[in-house]
C-alpha cells in the first residue's frame, strides 16, 4: 500500500461518501455498517482523530522549541558563571570543580527526539528515549553546578540570573518541561496508534471502503455507473 497521508486518505473516502450519497436508487447494502449514514459517521470520527493528532503534534513541537531555548539559556548562563568564578582569585580553589560541570553542560548537545510515529520500529523508539534521557541529564548537571556554588560562602553575582536562586528556578522549569515532554510523547503515541488502527485495522477505513466497493458492485452491477464511480478510488 502506498504511503499516503491520513488527510489524503480521508479526502478519498469523502469522495466515496459523496458518490454513494448520490446513487439512485439509494445505496442499500446488506451490512448496515456500510450504509451511507454509517460511513459518514465513521469519516467524521476519523476527521476528529486527525485534528486531535495534529493538535498534539503542534504541542509537542512547541514543547521541543521551548526546551531547546531553556537549554541554550542554561549553557549561556553556565559559561558566564565560569567566567565569574575565574575572575575572582579568592575563588580559585573552586575553578576546577565549576569548570568540570560547566564543560558537561556546554558540551552536551542532545538532539531533540523526533515525535513518536505510533508505528515506529524498536530502534526508533530507543533513539527517541535516548534523546529524552540526554535532556534529563542536563538537570543533573545543573544540580551539580548549584551544589558547587553553594559551597562558595560569598558567591553573590552582580547579574541576578546567575544567582543560585535563579539557577535553581531554571532547574525547576527544565525538570517540569522534561516531564511534560514525556507525557506529550506518550499521549501523542497513543493517539497515533488509535488512528492507525481506525484506518488500517479490522473494520478500519481501508476495509470499509473495500466492502463498500463490493456492496456497490453487488447492488448495481460491475458495468454500472455507480460501480465506476467508486471502483477507481484508491484505498
Amino acid at each position: 500500500m502506498a504511503n499516503y497521508s491520513f488527510a489524503d486518505r480521508l479526502g478519498r473516502a469523502r469522495s466515496m461518501q459523496a458518490a454513494i450519497d448520490s446513487f439512485s436508487p439509494a445505496f442499500d447494502p446488506a451490512d448496515e455498517s456500510l450504509s451511507a449514514t454509517a460511513f459518514a459517521a465513521m469519516l467524521d470520527e476519523l476527521e476528529t482523530m486527525n485534528a486531535a493528532v495534529d493538535q498534539q503534534l503542534d504541542q509537542y513541537k512547541t514543547g521541543v522549541d521551548e526546551r531547546k531555548a531553556m537549554l541554550k539559556d542554561l549553557q549561556l548562563r553556565a559559561g558566564r558563571v565560569l567566567s565569574l568564578i575565574n575572575s575572582n582569585q579568592a575563588w580559585a580553589r573552586y575553578q576546577r570543580s565549576v569548570k568540570s560541570v560547566v564543560d558537561k553542560i556546554r558540551g552536551n548537545r542532545p538532539k531533540s527526539p523526533k515525535p513518536p510515529s505510533g508505528s515506529e520500529s524498536a530502534a526508533q523508539t530507543k533513539n527517541r528515549r535516548t534523546g529524552q534521557r540526554s535532556f534529563a541529564e542536563m538537570e543533573s548537571h545543573l544540580n551539580r553546578l548549584t551544589a558547587t556554588l553553594q559551597k562558595i560562602a560569598d558567591y553573590d553575582p552582580p547579574a541576578p540570573e546567575l544567582s543560585i536562586a535563579e539557577l535553581q528556578s531554571l532547574h525547576t522549569a527544565l525538570s517540569t518541561k522534561n516531564l511534560a515532554m514525556v507525557d506529550l510523547d506518550q499521549e501523542l503515541s497513543m493517539k497515533q496508534r488509535d488512528r492507525a488502527a481506525a484506518y488500517d485495522g479490522e473494520r478500519g477505513l481501508r476495509e470499509q471502503m473495500k466492502a463498500i466497493k463490493a456492496a456497490v458492485r453487488a447492488q448495481y452491477g460491475s458495468r454500472s455507473s455507480e460501480h465506476a464511480a467508486v471502483s477507481g478510488i484508491r484505498l
